[in-house]
């Protein structure tokens, strides 16, 4: 995550990144009356929706809006220049700078991963409100895991610990998180229950609801920024996506590759969002919605693929979840 001078919080999106800039996302405000207060007595709000976060960047800090004439759009990003502070993850484990009950349990967990897939340490780190400095009590532990390998090993892992140490979601928190991701599409809430229901990254740990994001290191990436082009085709709904392979579903960015007979040209489901990890197992045929673009790729040729997650009418589902 990255602090600017005006104290705001972005958090990073993706592996590759233009020269001169980071590809980040505006996630907390400073706010008289926010909830959350750092040491030094700073209170902040958090911004959910990514329409939101563009409104506020608009009034008040248009710099950070940017258009990427390789993706054919604007993206929200910060020059390198105006970086005054970067929040490293696992740094932030090593310090240990808090002993309040959140930040041991959180310890706990990373100590935990770490023992059960011999991935070290200094590739486990903690993420979100805790990385900031301004959790509160009630503030899940967001986990983020460098590199394919390293990832794949907690992947595993965390399949195999039975539901002592680990608990999935169930009950009345799994329909308050089902509400939660999923209340823009108030039909769909009962199946992605069911979705949520049986994803490996995330749950409980000692009371505390927890999220592990799996994140490829960029030599791990097949492309560098401006080897690939985009293009926005618009909006679409496609009813016969077949998932012919998932081995990326498990990291952030994540991504299916698809057969479509009635798309053809579609060739790939992303999406840069961490609720869209697990969505979907080889072999699945899919409902998806979301926005559509062209790709050019230097090894692949041209193809399409739709984005899901940054629109909250958005959504990918399989049908043995109907």
């Amino acid at each position: 995550m990255l602090v600017t001078p005006e104290d705001y919080i972005f958090e990073v999106k993706g592996v590759l990144h233009p020269p001169g800039r980071v590809v980040a996302y505006l996630r907390y405000v400073p706010n008289d009356g926010g909830p959350r207060e750092t040491t030094h007595g700073l209170r902040y709000k958090k911004i959910y929706a990514l329409r939101d976060r563009t409104e506020f960047l608009r009034s008040h800090a248009p710099e950070y809006l940017w258009f990427d004439p390789y993706s054919g759009r604007g993206l929200q990003s910060v020059p390198m220049k105006r970086i005054v502070r970067l929040l490293d993850p696992t740094r932030e484990v090593q310090q240990r700078r808090s002993i309040s009950p959140l930040y041991l349990v959180a310890d706990d967990l990373v100590d935990f991963i770490a023992d059960e897939s011999g991935v070290p340490g200094d590739c486990i780190g903690l993420t979100g409100s805790l990385l900031c400095g301004i959790s509160t009590p009630t503030s899940d532990i967001d986990i983020v895991v460098y590199g394919a390998t390293a990832g794949q090993k907690v992947y595993d892992a965390i399949g195999a610990v039975d539901g002592d140490t680990l608990q999935r979601y169930h009950g009345e928190a799994l329909d308050s998180l089902a509400r939660s991701r999923w209340g823009g599409l108030p039909g769909l809430i009962d199946i992605h229950r069911h979705l949520e229901a049986r994803k490996r990254l995330q749950g409980y740990f000692h009371g505390s609801e927890f999220f592990i994001r799996l994140v490829k290191l960029p030599w791990e990436v097949d492309v560098q920024y401006g080897d690939v082009s985009y293009t926005p085709l618009g909006r679409a709904e496609i009813r016969d996506c077949v998932i012919t392979s998932n081995e990326d579903m498990i990291y952030t960015p994540c991504l299916y590759e698809v057969v479509s007979s009635s798309w053809p040209e579609v060739k790939e489901i992303v999406s840069y969002r961490g609720r869209f990890t697990e969505q979907a197992s080889v072999g699945d045929r899919v409902t998806v919605r979301g926005r559509l673009e062209r790709v050019l790729h230097p090894n692949r040729g041209e193809y399409w693929r739709i984005v899901v997650g940054e629109d909250p009418a958005d959504y990918m589902i399989p049908a043995s979840a109907r």
